[in-house]
């Protein structure tokens, strides 16, 4: 073979090695281009779903919060209502003390006037006659009389003041149980008006504690995916 042949089958060869150079060059440059655009799709799409996890996780904080201090507020009036208990407690105790000691008070004041009445009548229309016959002065019977008559008069005003005040009590009394009875209604709604908030807010905070790993988790591969995109675009 002469040297002009040999030259040009080298340089056919050469040319056809370069021509396949570029041929595969451009294969692995469109294949890194449609990689590249691949790449940057899923970093939108990974971006977008990133930033509606941050939204809802930051509208779950809100109302977390919210809960948090919604059970805040229940605890105290809780307390509220329970202090008011004690004290309508301690109030009916100090009532029914009052009205023991006026029923014994009325009982004393019955027995009393009763005891006056048997002294009045033991006398009798006889008596009192013969008590009238043998008085030197009888300015004196009329005056045990209208004694007596004033001892019975205001023991039965007595007994009259006793009895408004125990009414009055007894009244007093059932409208204590009343506000007691509504105060216990009222806790008893509060309680299970907290009890629900506290589930809410446990299972909003597992739903918080599983969204932040995702998040982490989605911003950690995101970091990489930006990471291969650099590496591309050089």
């Amino acid at each position: 073979m002469s040297q002009g042949c040999a030259f040009e089958l080298c340089s056919t060869v050469i040319d056809f090695i370069l021509r396949r150079v570029e041929y595969l060059a451009q294969i692995q440059s469109q294949r890194q281009r449609e990689k590249l655009l691949k790449l940057k799709n899923t970093i939108t799409e990974l971006q977008g779903t990133l930033d509606r996890d941050r939204s809802k996780y930051g509208k779950l904080r809100t109302q977390l919060r919210r809960a948090e201090k919604d059970i805040g507020g229940l605890i105290r009036q809780i307390d509220i209502v329970d202090r008011k208990l004690v004290q309508q407690k301690k109030r009916m105790k100090g009532l029914q003390s009052e009205r023991q000691t006026l029923w014994t008070d009325l009982a004393r004041q019955r027995r009393v006037l009763a005891g006056q009445i048997r002294t009045a009548y033991a006398m009798g229309r006889q008596e009192y006659m013969k008590l009238l016959l043998n008085q030197q002065n009888p300015s004196v019977m009329g005056r045990t009389l209208v004694y007596y008559d004033y001892l019975n008069r205001a023991r039965t005003a007595k007994i009259g003041a006793i009895d408004v005040s125990v009414v009055k009590l007894e009244k007093l009394e059932i409208q204590i149980k009343d506000q007691t009875a509504r105060l216990k209604r009222t806790r008893v709604q509060q309680l299970a008006q907290k009890k629900k908030l506290e589930k809410s807010r446990i299972n909003r905070s597992q739903v918080l504690v599983k969204l932040d790993k995702k998040i982490r988790t989605r911003e950690e591969k995101l970091q990489l995916y930006r990471s291969d995109e650099k590496q591309l675009e050089r």
